[in-house]
């Protein structure tokens, strides 16, 4: 294929990867065994290594080793899980060597569905990896099919950016029509991504500008006439006539295209506030433990922390454990399982100033898995100042645990771990009077570890002391977000470009807003306006599910 097409005027590059996953329960030939067992030679040497990790002492030769089918917390799992991972993007890299092989040249591309927080355990979701590998990163992203709510649809676009790592990213997938007869859009409302209005196409097109899109392509120009997918996504007719969708597409392509918009997109959005921990084998080790039990403790946690700092007009950042260097907070909201060099890494970089919250049991569980003795484990105690008293894995009762924080009666969630001061500041108890929350001192930084997870409770039940609290834990890191609005059902993303500082506000509501704005504690000051009315002193006026987008004075 890359010697046919070389050189082709046509050709910008090759996407290698459509919505990179594979499915959970891939695969059992005899190919992907053979290749399981030499990646296990390869990891520990000899049989009798692999056996005293796994504790599994039956092992005559390679071939009695047959990949785990059952889905349950043990060492084997572990490496079944982190063997199909790299299994599947050796291929990838195999595809790009193969290709660069023949064509140095062009584009090299790939894009997921920002599925990471979910799914880069059980179907290898992998952002990050996937990133790390091209050129040029991006996301399939369907309200239809994820949710039209505000939270939703910058989520996907805050991952990518984040997996991107600085390079150029882009909606390589965005909806420009409607979806009809597929499960996931069964119960949603009809304004909820089931049709796709103009002005949604515009709102979900400017929310991935303002999340720091570099482009955005409808996947579909006209609908598709056959299959499952019948009439769907396509912002023309079926016939392929113009409709008021298109016209959409068309003004905001022409308007993004314009050398005018030149200076608006060479400027990137901001570090967030604070930043969301990603910690891959905490998913890993709770995808094996939760399978059978079923709740979904991990994702309600880590959208629950998103969406907390979210809703306060908080701008939270996704952050790979690999990247903590570059961010001074991190919120941890399921740390549950820790590599010991994880948790070495994450105690380093307290040490040296970071300033880190985290939520229950911090690398509970360590390498293959296994319980630690002394909670927290691997060192982390020292890290907190605190030793666990006691601790209660009931996530199906969650609900019923609260805690006090600063005068907030906050819901916990998930599990329950309370402690004793071993050097700590105690500043919360549990309804019950047991201590919930512990502050410390580290080395140049300091930590506030919550017994609970509050964050799986403000995703459940949305309670305004859950919001509170998110809030509260950024002022507690002594922090002020840059970006303030009197409103926050309206969202706002700063861009700066070396001096120059641009400013989108959306709102997503079908009603015009007026809202006051702040940036870095100062009312704002509009230059030039890109998009919409200007600001008229520290006040902006944005139409229903549209965008107001200045360049703020120096």
């Amino acid at each position: 294929m890359a010697q046919r097409y070389k050189g082709h005027p046509g050709l910008l590059g090759y996407d290698i990867w459509n919505e990179v996953n594979y499915a959970a329960d891939i695969d059992f030939n005899e190919f992907t065994k053979a290749a399981y067992r030499k990646w296990l030679e390869e990891k520990y040497g000899d049989l009798e290594t692999l056996s005293q990790a796994w504790y599994r002492y039956s092992y005559a030769e390679w071939d009695d080793i047959e990949p785990p089918h059952e889905v349950v917390p043990y060492a084997e799992n572990l490496d079944w899980l982190e063997f199909k991972r790299q299994h599947y993007y050796a291929d990838m890299q195999w595809k790009i060597d193969t290709i660069r092989a023949v064509d140095q040249d062009c584009l090299i591309a790939a894009h997921g569905v920002a599925g990471a927080i979910q799914h880069m355990t059980s179907f290898g979701s992998d952002d990050w990896l996937a990133a790390s590998k091209v050129e040029l990163y991006g996301l399939t992203w369907v309200p239809s099919r994820r949710g039209f709510k505000p939270w939703q649809n910058f989520f996907g676009p805050d991952l990518t950016r984040s997996a991107a790592r600085g390079k150029k990213w882009w909606h390589a997938e965005r909806p420009g029509g409607p979806l009809w007869l597929q499960p996931q859009v069964l119960g949603h409302e009809k304004e909820d991504g089931r049709v796709m209005e103009p002005e949604d196409i515009r709102l979900l097109t400017m929310t991935s500008f303002s999340a720091g899109a570099s482009g955005v392509l409808n996947l579909r120009y006209r609908p598709l006439l056959d299959g499952p997918l019948f009439g769907a996504f396509g912002s023309y007719g079926m016939d392929g006539s113009r409709t008021p969708r298109s016209d959409m597409a068309s003004a905001i392509a022409k308007w993004a295209n314009d050398d005018a918009q030149k200076p608006l997109f060479a400027a990137k959005p901001v570090q967030g506030d604070i930043g969301i921990l990603v910690i891959p084998e905490a998913q890993a080790w709770d995808y094996l433990l939760n399978h059978k039990h079923m709740p979904d403790t991990y994702k309600d946690a880590m959208f629950g922390a998103y969406r907390g700092f979210f809703d306060n007009g908080i701008q939270a950042d996704w952050v790979h454990i690999e990247d903590i260097a570059k961010y001074k907070r991190l919120y941890a909201p399921y740390p549950i399982s820790m590599k010991a060099e994880t948790a070495q890494a994450l105690a380093k970089w307290v040490e040296q100033g970071g300033i880190l919250i985290s939520e229950a049991t911090p690398g509970y569980f360590g390498d293959r898995g296994k319980v630690g003795t002394v909670q927290p484990h691997n060192g982390l105690d020292k890290v907190f100042g605190v030793r666990e008293d006691e601790v209660e894995f009931m996530p199906d009762l969650g609900h019923l645990i609260s805690f006090d924080f600063g005068g907030l009666t906050v819901r916990g969630g998930g599990f329950l771990q309370s402690y004793r001061l071993e050097g700590a500041t105690e500043r919360g108890r549990f309804a019950d009077g047991r201590l919930a929350v512990a502050e410390h001192s580290y080395g140049s930084g300091k930590t506030l570890l919550v017994g609970t997870n509050p964050g799986i409770a403000y995703f459940k039940s949305s309670e305004e002391a859950n919001k509170a609290y998110f809030k509260a834990v950024l002022e507690w890191t002594g922090t002020r977000q840059r970006v303030f609005l009197s409103d926050n059902r309206l969202q706002a993303r700063l861009h700066e470009d070396g001096g120059r500082k641009t400013l989108w506000v959306l709102n997503p509501l079908r009603k015009a807003v007026s809202v006051d704005v702040s940036v870095d504690g100062s009312a704002i000051s509009a230059a030039k306006t890109f998009w919409g009315e200007p600001a008229s002193g520290g006040n902006i006026s944005v139409p229903p599910r549209d965008v107001v987008i200045v360049e703020l004075q120096r």
